[in-house]
């Protein structure tokens, strides 16, 4: 850990497997029990949510949370005085995935692509993410099952996706990257990158557009199997509600992954933007 970006100290972590607080060379303090339900979130939510292979999301009232961490389902919480707490959720409720975002309306929304087990760090090799959205900071959560059906299933659990949520605009994006054994028609097989937009999350969790970016017709993922694209800052959602996602095709002579920026946005989102 560090606070200047140039000196770091080791800080140790429980073991998931312990589902106790058990850090050796660092402090740990008493289970915690709290709900998420924050209120006033300023606009600086909707532009510091965590990459999804970050493990951790900064919770508003300070410190950070590792959703589902041990093994019983349980969390792990850092305090600001950098003491371990193991944390549940009132009553016994779990939070859907390892995965969380909040947005500045306070939402909470959880991404999952193992339905079988939420918890675990791979995929189910379905290429189908659950969207979870809580509003009462985690007593209760709607679901809804984002796919597409051209996917090829894979033997390796391999699945890049992304998601970001804007509170202000009402917009929850999913991005992902599909494995398909015939998209280009001559049966080789590629990776499609795909973003489903959902506005008014609020009012309805169904994608109202699916887009293909670029032309789907390379397979990135050959030979090293490294993710190109998926990294760091593989998308995001910039304030006027336009998207900017990471994607990969043959249109590029060195076939380096490249940005796409969405251009044609909806007239609304000129009324709603926070000032």
């Amino acid at each position: 850990i560090s606070v200047d970006g140039l000196n770091y100290r080791p800080l140790d972590i429980p073991d998931s497997a312990s589902n106790e607080c058990n850090a050796e060379y660092a402090r740990c303090g008493q289970n915690l029990e709290f709900d998420l339900l924050f209120d006033n979130l300023g606009p600086e939510w909707d532009f510091m949510q965590p990459h999804r292979e970050m493990r951790a999301s900064p919770i508003p009232t300070g410190g950070l949370l590792f959703p589902r961490w041990f093994s019983d389902g349980s969390n792990l919480f850092l305090d600001t005085e950098l003491t371990w707490h193991k944390h549940n959720l009132p009553n016994g409720s779990l939070l859907p995935s390892r995965n969380l975002v909040i947005d500045s309306s306070g939402a909470l929304h959880s991404v999952s692509c193992n339905i079988v087990d939420p918890g675990a760090k791979g995929c189910d090799g379905t290429f189908n993410l659950t969207h979870s959205v809580s509003f009462d900071g985690g007593y209760s959560w709607t679901d809804y099952t984002h796919g597409w059906p051209g996917s090829a299933a894979v033997s390796d659990n391999t699945f890049e996706w992304d998601f970001q949520a804007d509170g202000n605009l009402d917009l929850a994006v999913i991005s992902m990257r599909v494995q398909s054994s015939n998209f280009t028609g001559d049966g080789s097989p590629s990776d499609v990158d795909l973003v489903f937009h959902v506005r008014d999350y609020s009012q309805s969790m169904e994608a109202d557009s699916v887009t293909i970016i670029g032309l789907g017709d390379l397979d990135s993922t050959s030979g090293a199997g490294n993710d190109i694209r998926f990294d760091f800052a593989s998308m995001a959602i910039l304030p006027d509600g336009g998207i900017v996602v990471a994607y990969h095709d043959s249109t590029d002579p060195n076939q380096d992954p490249m940005f796409a920026i969405e251009l044609e946005l909806p007239e609304e989102y000129f009324y709603s933007i926070a000032i």
